[in-house]
């Protein structure tokens, strides 16, 4: 068979493989043997693009061989499987341009948008909305973040980016390979400034060379790639990069594999000493790590301040709301850190016999109807929406409806309208619309009778011939 026909993986809803990696970690190997994984999975619902992950004992021909990470392979059948595409009409490129699956052109595809960009003021809007139109920006900046929190020192040279063949697919970036960071070549990794380092010209060979930081360099000279970069690194902070959830992630993926841990030691000549001391590293990094970014963002960017915020929400007549990258449950309390300064997008949707009114709080202020901005070191804002005035004619409900029929029983289409308002209602000047703009029905000029029914039917003959009801119908 050319097929692992087994659920590999069963976060996800793919149950054949053509091909799959076992990994040692890497650099990560007899260390914490988890640390490529552990900085992957935390990122993984956040819009980045990664490898599954799940531990596995492995024997080769009956003898021993420890814990092996297994992992998607980053190829085409991963693009495949995870996101319905044509395996062969997909492109992946990696480090520098060098081409892993495509061809000269496709590598040729890529660098124009590179020249484009250099040639180009990215400040302005024009300049910005080409390059979204190849790039998806958002993607590779929420990639940038995660390889910014990990301070991966292998991060200038495993890039791997791909797109679909099609003349409206944008290049993405696929995140792989950060056992390097997460305090690996340093215990005190956590205080280093890559939020400075991978943003700027590095006038180095490795590991971070300028062509590695040439795009997220050109991207912040928008003011709205600025903006998103600023609030969406407080999101990932205030979420998957939070000291707690990573914490308890990090424990979780410990638990998974730390009663085999003694046997893979006797394997590789580890110990569980060091192994508990590699531990503490990575726990001391994402416990420290985002004190000191936010402070890093606060000098990049020349911003006055950091705000610890709380978005109280109310108890009703809330559908949606959005915080820039963060859909957050309705009827709770949100607490984060932001930016005193950026302009922080929203989308507020709220039922239909509800509406929207405006902001109430402190430490904050409206810029427009879709951004607000945090003005203090503390704010507390709440949403404010208020019931609809109720129409006059609330009661007329559609009471029945029949969009499929049996060979049977074929009335064709109908919906019945009841009034239970307890008063008369005239129908002059109402219509009956579904989606589409050009299906609208006028509404006959009756009046219908409290506790009365009309029936709007697509052939009202057809409809008497298999109903006998005692209703008005047109």
């Amino acid at each position: 068979d050319n097929r692992f026909r087994y659920p590999i993986f069963p976060e996800k809803d793919i149950k054949k493989y053509k091909n799959f990696v076992l990994r040692n970690s890497g650099g990560d190997f007899n260390r914490t043997q988890l640390k490529d994984a552990f900085m992957t999975q935390m990122v993984k619902n956040r819009g980045v693009s990664i490898q599954a992950y799940r531990p596995a004992v492995v024997f080769l021909n009956g003898a021993y061989w420890g814990i092996q990470n297994l992992r998607e392979k980053l190829n085409e059948y991963y693009l495949k499987y995870n996101f319905d595409l044509d395996k062969d009409s997909v492109f992946i490129l990696r480090h520098n341009g060098e081409v892993q699956i495509g061809d000269y052109s496709t590598k040729k595809q890529y660098r124009s948008v590179l020249n484009y960009m250099k040639e180009n003021d990215m400040s302005k809007e024009e300049h910005l909305e080409y390059v979204k139109s190849k790039f998806d920006v958002y993607n590779y900046i929420r990639y940038n973040i995660a390889e910014t929190y990990s301070d991966n020192r292998d991060a200038g040279g495993n890039i791997r980016y791909w797109r679909y063949d099609s003349d409206t697919a944008k290049w993405r970036w696929l995140l792989y390979d950060t056992d390097m960071g997460l305090g690996t070549d340093h215990p005190k990794g956590y205080m280093r400034n890559t939020v400075d380092k991978f943003t700027k010209i590095n006038n180095e060979a490795w590991p971070d060379p300028p062509w590695s930081t040439f795009i997220i360099r050109k991207l912040l000279e928008h003011p709205e790639m600025e903006d998103y970069y600023i609030n969406t690194f407080a999101d990932f902070l205030n979420t998957s990069l939070h000291q707690d959830s990573a914490l308890n992630l990090l424990n979780r993926m410990i638990n998974g594999i730390d009663e085999e841990m003694p046997y893979h030691h006797r394997r590789w000549k580890g110990s569980d000493n060091a192994w508990q001391y590699q531990l503490g590293i990575v726990k001391t990094f994402v416990k420290k790590r985002p004190f000191y970014l936010r402070q890093y963002i606060v000098e990049k960017f020349a911003l006055s301040d950091t705000s610890r915020v709380t978005f109280e929400l109310p108890k009703k007549g809330l559908k949606k709301f959005q915080l820039n990258t963060l859909r957050i449950d309705r009827y709770s309390e949100f607490k984060g850190q932001y930016f005193v300064g950026t302009a922080i997008p929203y989308q507020i949707e709220t039922p239909y016999d509800y509406e929207f009114v405006g902001w109430e709080g402190e430490g904050f202020k409206q810029l427009d109807s879709n951004h607000i901005s945090i003005t203090a070191n503390k704010a507390h804002i709440k949403p404010v929406v208020q019931p609809k005035p109720k129409s006059e004619v609330l009661g007329v409900v559609i009471n029945e409806w029949s969009l499929k029929q049996t060979a049977t029983q074929d009335s064709e289409d109908w919906i019945e309208i009841y009034n239970h308002s307890g008063k008369a209602i005239s129908f002059i000047g109402w219509t009956l619309q579904d989606e589409k703009d050009d299906h609208i029905i006028e509404m006959p000029s009756i009046t219908l009778l409290p506790e009365g029914y009309i029936v709007i039917a697509q052939n009202k003959h057809v409809f008497d011939s298999v109903y006998n009801n005692e209703v008005q119908y047109v």
